[in-house]
């Protein structure tokens, strides 16, 4: 049996959860989610390769922007990754921008964690050339989450807290700004 393989090249993952008066149904991994086998559980890291236990995730040239997870029902113990939710995965990301993710409705006993992404139980992402910018949770880590058992490694990835609806920073992927005010930098961005 083998995990699940997600290859996203060239391309913008966008939820539009703005332009949208329904709930938000996702509550974990807004606009990505990758889990690997659970019987093989708790055996290191994830590893590049390692098909038949952990999913094996490629993001490469693309944006991961406008996705959103909420708190559904009030029996729900877990809402977690805005963005993107990994669990028992290898991951690489180059070159991507991943913006304004949202991570909300705390209550007892749940607190939304990480506005862009979530890393956990032996989930590896490798990160070369990634930007995180102007994304929130409403108790915890408003970009990455690195939750028990997940590691990371990065080269030039920048985490930036932006105020405007569109980041200044998405020029760098080609996506257009929604406003005109969002061609020049927000406070705290360079």
């Amino acid at each position: 049996r083998r995990s699940s393989d997600l290859r996203l090249f060239h391309s913008i993952r966008e939820d539009n959860r703005a332009e949208s008066a329904g709930a938000q149904e996702a509550q974990l991994g807004g606009c990505i989610y990758a889990g690997g086998d659970a019987t093989n559980a708790g055996s290191g890291s994830c590893q590049s390769g390692q098909g038949a236990r952990c999913a094996q995730v490629t993001v490469l040239n693309s944006a991961i922007v406008d996705c959103a997870v909420a708190r559904q029902f009030a029996g729900s113990t877990a809402v977690s990754g805005g963005g993107f939710f990994l669990q028992r995965a290898h991951a690489t990301m180059s070159d991507v921008l991943v913006a304004r993710n949202l991570a909300t409705g705390a209550a007892t006993g749940v607190c939304p964690a990480g506005g862009a992404g979530v890393v956990s139980q032996d989930a590896r992402l490798v990160m070369t050339d990634v930007l995180y910018s102007g994304n929130q949770a409403d108790c915890g880590a408003d970009d990455l989450h690195l939750a028990t058992g997940g590691t990371i490694s990065e080269a030039n990835v920048r985490y930036y807290t932006a105020t405007s609806a569109a980041p200044a920073d998405a020029k760098l992927l080609g996506l257009p700004p929604r406003f005109a005010a969002d061609t020049a930098l927000t406070a705290g961005e360079s």
